[in-house]
């Protein structure tokens, strides 16, 4: 599934008993009904996993939080797990002010790396 809406993008695929979500653009109060309703629509009764990457997202709100939070409880009654995937700098902070990232697991971006102290020498 793939669709289009102002400024970002969603595109949605399967995996045996997963589902791969990955927006692109701003996740805000204007975005979250139009996602969350695509999302529900494709998770199957029997999937057992959700993986929603944010490395395309620029931007996330209070509502974008309270999407993640929908779709972790949504998972959790049909004993799954929901995973975030390399969300950027912006976001990641925001998910760690506000202690997300202690309630479902956030796999993170290796930081990038500034090479060793021989390179210079």
């Amino acid at each position: 599934m793939d669709s289009l809406k102002g400024e970002w993008r969603i595109v949605i695929l399967r995996n045996d008993k997963g589902v791969y979500v990955q927006p692109k653009g701003s996740i805000s109060f204007l975005t979250v009904d139009t996602i969350e309703r695509q999302v529900y629509d494709f998770i199957r009764k029997d999937d057992t996993k959700l993986v929603i990457d944010l490395s395309k997202v620029n931007f996330l709100d209070s509502a974008g939080l309270g999407m993640l939070i929908s779709f972790l409880k949504h998972m959790k009654s049909q004993n799954g797990i929901m995973i975030v995937e390399y969300p950027q700098l912006g976001v990641q902070k925001l998910l760690e002010m506000t202690r997300m990232d202690e309630l479902f697991e956030i796999k993170k971006t290796p930081e990038p790396s500034t090479g060793s102290w021989g390179e210079y020498i």
